[in-house]
């Protein structure tokens, strides 16, 4: 089942799908284990993204990676390795 925020053994489990963060110039990148959190949160409240709680990264981020994640599978290896009992049939989320 499926918690948020993940728990440790949950985020050892996926945090290989997830390139590791470019130390360097720029805005440094957001935690994906937190993004990961907010967009669970999403999928299993079946909330729309402007109900994102403040405690999540900000919306915008979370949503573009949400979107990259889906277009290149990510999403869907870390749904089927997190709950691979749940069938994973849609990952839309509505505005």
């Amino acid at each position: 089942m499926l918690q948020v925020p993940l728990s440790d053994e949950s985020w050892q489990t996926v945090c290989h799908l997830f390139e590791p963060a470019v130390t360097g110039r720029g805005r440094p990148r957001r935690n994906p284990r937190h993004v990961l959190d907010a967009i669970l949160w999403i999928l299993l409240n079946n909330e729309k993204w402007h109900r994102l709680p403040a405690i999540f990264p900000p919306t915008q981020t979370c949503y573009a990676k949400w979107l990259e994640w889906s277009r290149d599978g990510t999403m869907t290896r870390v749904l089927t390795e997190l709950d691979p009992d749940r069938v994973v049939s849609n990952l839309g989320i509505s505005n």
